[in-house]
């Protein structure tokens, strides 16, 4: 209405209102293994919706997106909007625990030759799912788990060994040698000059004296000159 009382009317057809934000959601396109690890970067899928009958989705849902590295309670996020400019942020779930790194085993055992049963221990470490197995085969044999590996028998034997994680990374395997011998050297001797027809000697004898291992540790070559005897009086 105006001031000379002339009066009009409109009508508005349409009045839009979209308070409502879209909802978002981001779950893992794997499960993980059975003690709850991941050893690799981890799949998000990404979900998306609108209410019935509000402005719908601005574009499209996220995109699969991943989670990288490694650690516990490892998250990603993704963001969308409707076309009302209402937006939504959303941290994907579960939380992922990732291990990529394999357990570190290192080995005691006697350096050089041995004369008795060996026993040789190996011990694991893994800093983040923590070891689930530590494994060897002795001498080419079957695989055997434990961390305690006892040798008695003579002779070099190899150890091969190895841990596995409970994520399922495993270590590269290494070996170690082991070296046993438990049997005597023999020893012999013969000396110069040797003696007359009466088993004399009338001055300086060089004893040299011969020894072997049965093929196993080496044993030195050790040459003894003798002290002389005395002549016996005739």
């Amino acid at each position: 209405m105006d001031n000379a009382d002339n009066q009009s009317s409109a009508t508005v057809s349409w009045i839009n209102i979209d308070r409502t934000a879209p909802t978002l959601s981001g779950t893992p396109t794997t499960s993980p293994n059975g003690a709850g690890w991941y050893n690799g970067t981890v799949a998000v899928h990404w979900s998306c919706a609108d209410q019935a009958g509000l402005s719908g989705i601005d574009g499209a849902c996220p995109g699969d997106s991943s989670i990288p590295g490694e650690g516990t309670g490892l998250t990603t996020s993704a963001s969308v909007s409707d076309r009302a400019g209402n937006a939504t942020t959303a941290t994907s779930s579960p939380a992922v625990n990732i291990d990529r790194t394999p357990p570190v085993t290192t080995v005691t055992a006697p350096a050089n030759w041995n004369n008795t049963d060996v026993t040789v221990a190996l011990t694991a470490a893994d800093a983040l799912s923590g070891v689930a197995a530590t494994d060897f085969r002795l001498d080419g044999g079957a695989q055997q788990t434990g961390t305690s590996v006892a040798i008695s028998s003579e002779g070099v034997h190899t150890l091969q060994f190895w841990s596995v994680d409970k994520a399922g990374n495993t270590e590269a395997a290494r070996t170690v040698q082991v070296l046993i011998d438990k049997t005597p050297p023999t020893i012999n001797h013969t000396q110069s000059p040797p003696p007359n027809v009466n088993g004399w000697n009338n001055g300086n004898v060089t004893v040299t004296f011969s020894c072997a291992a049965a093929s196993r540790s080496p044993v030195p070559r050790r040459t003894t000159p003798a002290t002389p005897r005395p002549t016996r009086p005739r």
